[in-house]
């Protein structure tokens, strides 16, 4: 038995250094196989991709065929490779070392030469996805996709310029934030239909609509043709301090606010929260959660506090939390903050009002008299 082991091992010995001479000897040197030029060649037919070939000695020698997705009737060029068990593990290493550099780039030269949208690089700061991004707002911008006009699909953007489809999505998020374009599961994308709200502050002093059922934000948009409405909510708090301070309140002096979110087509478009004293409108139908046809300052004027002047303030900034969550805004939509305070003859201020105005949705407008040229 002992004399059996020995004698296998020293075969064994020799087999591995046969192995190891074949591998160190210059290619023109080593044994050819039988069939190695047909193994060599691409795997074009027959249910798997594993196949065997007679070798030199008479044994069977699987070979594999490594290969990217290809279209069906087509072999692509990066199916050309088929690995030999009697290829050393080494060359093996070097030929997938290989196809590891060059098949990312065959794959790049495919989308590239099939994409015929408008030319993206890679290089330099500007990512794919926002040059992809900048060539569809200039369509949007320009009329070439009018509003409510489908986007191409994903399949069809993909193809178009040439990039992965996870890089289209980046695009057409950005796009989505912006205010440009809309998603409606399942048709896809479509250019949104802006029509701004020409929001003019200098009217709110001008009489009112003799409307019973309507303010005039309810009389000026229905005279449009659009679908406004509004909701209201009436409270009693301890104001915010820059409210505080404007109406020059006492520590732990209550106010009332009455809060309306205004809709424009069932798309909510600002939002309008009024301030009051408590002591000044108690018992008024200020406490109401109800339109006011004659609207409050009418109400204010009855209680012996008509407001003569108002002291306009626009602030632009990124909204709060709670405020894009009343009016639905996406993120990086920026907001006009309106803060206007009303006073009497006598200065004293009576109402605190805070308009935040959507940037995709408004058009501040200022009306100016007196333009005449003073004498010198």
């Amino acid at each position: 038995m002992s004399q059996e082991r020995g004698r296998g091992a020293a075969t064994n010995s020799r087999r591995r250094h046969l192995a190891r001479s074949q591998i160190s000897a210059p290619p023109e040197r080593r044994p050819a196989a039988r069939n190695l030029s047909r193994a060599r060649q691409p795997f074009r037919g027959g249910a798997t991709p594993w196949s065997s070939q007679r070798t030199g000695g008479g044994r069977s020698v699987g070979a594999r065929r490594v290969s990217a997705p290809r279209s069906p009737g087509s072999v692509s060029p990066s199916s050309q490779y088929v690995l030999s068990r009697q290829w050393c593990w080494h060359e093996g290493a070097r030929c997938l070392m290989r196809m590891s550099r060059v098949l990312p780039t065959l794959s790049r030269q495919r989308r590239s030469a099939k994409g015929d949208g408008m030319p993206v690089t890679r290089q330099g700061r500007t990512s794919v996805w926002s040059q992809i991004a900048e060539d569809l707002r200039a369509k949007i911008t320009d009329g070439t996709l009018p509003t409510d006009a489908r986007l191409p699909s994903e399949a069809e953007l993909t193809a178009e310029y040439g990039v992965a489809r996870a890089t289209v999505r980046q695009a057409l998020t950005a796009l989505v934030n912006e205010g440009l374009i809309v998603p409606r599961a399942p048709r896809g994308y479509f250019v949104r239909h802006r029509q701004p709200l020409y929001y003019r502050p200098q009217t709110e002093f001008r009489p009112q609509p003799r409307t019973p059922e309507m303010d005039r934000f309810m009389a000026d948009h229905s005279a449009e043709g659009r679908e406004p409405r509004q909701s209201i909510d009436v409270s009693i708090v301890s104001p915010p301090a820059e409210v505080a301070t404007r109406l020059r309140l006492e520590d732990g002096e209550l106010a009332v606010v009455r809060r309306r979110v205004r809709y424009l087509d069932g798309e909510p478009y600002n939002t309008n929260d009024s301030y009051f004293p408590l002591a000044l409108v108690q018992d008024t139908e200020i406490m109401r959660p109800l339109d006011i046809a004659r609207g409050a300052n009418e109400v204010l004027a009855e209680q012996g506090h008509k407001q003569v002047r108002a002291l306009d303030e626009i602030y632009v900034r990124m909204p709060t939390p709670d405020e894009a969550r009343r009016l639905d805004l996406g993120p990086g939509t920026p907001v006009a903050c309106h803060v206007c305070t009303g006073l009497t003859v006598d200065g004293k201020p009576v109402r605190v009002v805070l308009n935040i105005l959507p940037g995709d949705r408004h058009v501040i407008v200022f009306e100016r008299e007196g333009m005449e040229s003073a004498p010198e």
